[in-house]
Order: structure tokens, then C-alpha cells, then sequence
């Protein structure tokens, strides 16, 4: 498939290539677990608090995966 101006697209690397080192995975997943507590305790209110769910799902997740988008999108990848 074509993205970004032709450029053929490997969507393996683009999805699932990790692109997270260990102290990156580890400080994801220490903030998101830290995030879930701030909303299950109800510290924020309203709608910021699905603000904060939604952050602490994101950091769970790509922490346990070792793939963040962005980082593809940016061409960061701290795993080397």
C-alpha cells in the first residue's frame, strides 16, 4: 500500500515493530498504572477524568506491547 507521498509502507513496522526500550517500557507502565489509581480514586472530576483513564490505557498499553505510533510517526525509536 502506498503512504506518504508513494513510499511503499511495511505495515508489520509500521503497527507491531517495537520501538520502546526496556526503561521506556517500564516508566510507561509505572505512569499508566499510577494514572488508572488517579481515576479510580476519583482525584480528578468530570470529564479530565476519562481524560486520565484514556492516558493511562495508552501508557498500560504501549508499555506492555513495546510499540508507540507516534514514535513511528516521528521516527524515535529508543529500543537501540
Amino acid at each position: 500500500m502506498k503512504l506518504f507521498r508513494g513510499k511503499n509502507m511495511d505495515w508489520k513496522k509500521w503497527f507491531w515493530e517495537t520501538n520502546e526500550s526496556g526503561w521506556d517500557r517500564t516508566i510507561r507502565l509505572v505512569l499508566g498504572v499510577i494514572l488508572l489509581y488517579v481515576f479510580y480514586k476519583g482525584f480528578v472530576v468530570g470529564w479530565l477524568n476519562y481524560v486520565v483513564l484514556l492516558l493511562s490505557i495508552i501508557g498500560i498499553y504501549t508499555g506492555l506491547v513495546g510499540h508507540c505510533l507516534i514514535y513511528t510517526i516521528l521516527g524515535i525509536k529508543t529500543s537501540e
